[in-house]
């Protein structure tokens, strides 16, 4: 009796111990997520990589926003009208609003962002490239005017890169809006170490009423998988992104911890570089599709937590329309390789990212290759360094390679989730990894964006969709399900279908 009563004093004082470690932790109010990728610049409106916009609007807000089912709600506006020929978007904002600076937000701010968006052609400013003049209305409303009619405007107002940022930071140059963003949101910017951590601290002057209740968000790049749950599950991270799926098991076990999931928007696909041999042949592009066993990439890169790709649009994007599958059929693969003159096959370069599930892919993708006696080489780069390097092949076009890539339709319209990838001008298209070109698949576009009438709208999608599918510029891969780790009693941090990670109200609780 005496040892069982000194265990259990010893477990009350270690259990002593650990609750007053984690009380601690709770009255500091400090978060600490985990990402698998390093950050670029802190400016949404001149990023391309998701994780860098979703980090930056940590401090920024936009004029809407999307809710969780991708449906516009306003955020610094209050409100909106569009005008019969929906050429001109009126706009009223929320009064009494100020930057963490101290600059006033109104109609004349509003202006001030577009103007240098548009005027410096950023890397986002495709998303509002309609966007023809922003005439100041008063103190609190704003007109914008556009270059062709369009009844989805409001949707590119809410993505996840059209943020407000303070006039008086638009007054230096882009290197210096880089690393010190500042808008109107419920946590200020404190620094940056590159490739180490961003902190952000609690706006005590937040406008609106939901506001954080912790001291400080610090973001980290892990890209490692298990590196990233073990910081959860040890108490150095309370929030991970993404949650590796093979660890899910493991995660729900532990009753410190829970799970966010969300059927994303997000489609995974490898782009082959369609201004260059082999990959110019539509042949040998169809024959990859045919040598690519969807069902097992799931399966191994996955753990089946994904669909295959059933168009170039995602299932949740109004438009849709499924595709006749490109089913797995080696054999059919050869026979279109050979009459291509490619039955010997040929030697080509993947460029993956470096973290955990990309490389798995690339991986996956290599030893599917092989079958067709197509020798693939792994060229593998931190997330960032990857696109910039996918965005610089226009530079260089000559270049034989395959290039892993993901894309969230973050204003979820069918435009948003074709235009970026595949239109040929590179001033719209920031995304063509493939080169795509294809003059009657421009012209459709174009006319699809500023189609009023909702058939022919509809009509002109379908059309698009069938004859990108079948020129086949992408190995079609899954559009998966995106999954959060974090600790149960923290709140305020969650996931849009478009893969954005929202940072919001963030508290504890006890």
């Amino acid at each position: 009796m005496r040892n069982i009563y000194k265990t259990s004093l010893t477990a009350l004082a270690l259990t002593t111990l650990l609750m007053g470690c984690s009380e601690k932790a709770q009255e500091n109010k400090n978060v600490t997520i985990a990402i698998d990728s390093t950050t670029t610049t802190l400016d949404p409106q001149n990023a391309t990589v998701g994780n860098d916009m979703s980090i930056a609007r940590s401090a920024y807000e936009s004029l809407f926003a999307f809710n969780s089912d991708m449906k516009v709600i306003p955020q610094l506006a209050t409100d909106y009208k569009i005008n019969d020929n929906a050429d001109v978007y009126t706009i009223n904002l929320h009064p009494n609003i100020k930057f963490t600076d101290g600059s006033p937000f109104n109609a004349t701010a509003v202006k001030a962002n577009f103007d240098r968006e548009l005027t410096h052609q950023l890397k986002r400013s495709n998303v509002v490239s309609n966007v023809k003049s922003v005439e100041v209305v008063s103190d609190l409303v704003v007109a914008i005017h556009l270059k062709s009619p369009s009844t989805t405007f409001i949707n590119s107002l809410a993505h996840v890169s059209q943020v407000m940022e303070s006039p008086k930071l638009l007054t230096h140059d882009d290197t210096y809006i880089r690393s010190h963003p500042v808008g109107t949101g419920r946590f200020i910017f404190k620094s940056w170490e590159n490739g180490s951590k961003i902190v952000f601290t609690k706006n005590p002057n937040y406008w609106g009423e939901d506001k954080a209740e912790v001291d400080s968000i610090t973001f980290k790049p892990v890209p490692e998988n298990g590196a990233r749950v073990s910081m959860l599950k040890s108490g150095q991270a309370q929030v991970i992104y993404p949650l590796p799926v093979e660890t899910m098991d493991t995660i729900k076990k532990d009753e410190k911890l829970s799970t966010i999931a969300v059927p994303s928007i997000m489609i995974r696909y490898f782009a082959m570089n369609t201004h260059v041999k082999p990959f110019s042949d539509v042949r040998v592009r169809q024959a990859l599709n045919y040598a690519f066993d969807k069902t097992s990439y799931i399966k191994v890169v996955y753990n089946g937590h994904a669909k295959p790709m059933q168009s170039v649009l995602p299932t949740k994007i109004e438009g849709f329309k499924a595709q006749a599958p490109y089913s797995y059929n080696v054999d059919k693969a050869k026979a279109l390789l050979k009459k291509a003159g490619y039955a010997n096959g040929f030697k080509t370069t993947i460029w993956s990212k470096d973290d955990t599930r990309s490389m798995n892919g690339a991986q996956f993708l290599q030893q599917q290759l092989s079958m067709l006696n197509i020798k693939a080489d792994i060229s593998p780069m931190d997330s960032s360094s990857h696109y910039a390097r996918a965005r610089g092949l226009k530079n260089k076009p000559e270049q034989n390679v395959i290039i892993q890539a993901a894309w969230s339709a973050s204003s979820a319209t069918a435009d948003w989730s074709i235009r970026p990838l595949l239109y040929s001008d590179p001033a719209q298209a920031t995304a063509n990894f493939s080169l795509y070109n294809n003059p009657s698949i421009d012209t459709q576009l174009i006319t699809g964006l500023k189609t009023v009438d909702k058939d022919k709208k509809t009509d002109i999608y379908n059309n698009i969709q069938k004859t990108l599918w079948q020129d086949a510029p992408w190995i079609f891969g899954a559009t998966d399900t995106s999954y959060l780790a974090k600790s149960k009693n923290l709140s305020g941090v969650s996931l849009l279908p478009d893969n954005t990670l929202v940072i919001g109200a963030v508290k504890y609780t006890k």
